[in-house]
């Protein structure tokens, strides 16, 4: 991942950033999407103040809901007030919720994050806002949106890394074996 240090504003944090941080690894010594993803919202979080972008939180937040690594729906919980808000990421399967990031001291009032979503919510689909209130913001990837604006890759390995390694590590071509014919049944003397 590029460098964080040079992240000293939201406002700093490109669309590239973004896609470099959701990218598929290409080699076993890279750290995985999520904590490429991890290490830029902690990053985000740390460098954020009032009227400096902190809603580009939610645009990053928006496209991780959308990748197939996640075991799950994204739910994105704010809560706070004029002075600070506090956000919690977690997955739910749908048969339980476990905590992806948080909760996250935010030094930026709530009020920011909601006028972002209600200007703009289309801007940050697939998030859709469940609760928008002065005090609590709770976001939802929902299942539908999740599963069509999915890429076709089901895994956080780049394609490239997944055939190498299968190649590689069985020591086998992608070939497949010729098939024989199966042996003739011995001849019975008359």
């Amino acid at each position: 991942m590029a460098d964080l240090d040079r992240i000293t504003s939201c406002l700093d944090v490109t669309d590239d950033d973004i896609r470099t941080a959701l990218a598929a690894v290409r080699s076993f010594s890279e750290a995985s999407p999520r904590d490429k993803t991890l290490a830029l919202l902690g990053r985000m979080v740390e460098v954020a103040r009032p009227a400096s972008g902190a809603p580009r939180i939610l645009v990053l937040l928006a496209r991780m809901a959308k990748r197939d690594w996640l075991e799950g729906d994204l739910v994105v919980r704010l809560i706070g007030d004029t002075e600070l808000s506090v956000l919690e990421l977690l997955v739910d399967d749908g048969a339980s919720r476990e905590r992806m990031a948080g909760p996250l001291r935010l030094d930026v009032p709530m009020h920011e994050f909601a006028s972002a979503l209600e200007r703009s919510p289309k801007h940050f689909m697939p998030l859709v806002a469940l609760e928008l209130s002065p005090r609590r913001i709770e976001l939802r990837g929902t299942r539908d949106q999740h599963t069509e604006q999915r890429k076709g890759s089901i895994s956080a390995f780049a394609v490239e890394l997944k055939t190498g390694l299968s190649e590689s590590a069985r020591g086998q071509t992608t070939e497949a074996p010729k098939k024989q014919p199966p042996p003739l049944p011995p001849r019975r003397p008359r």
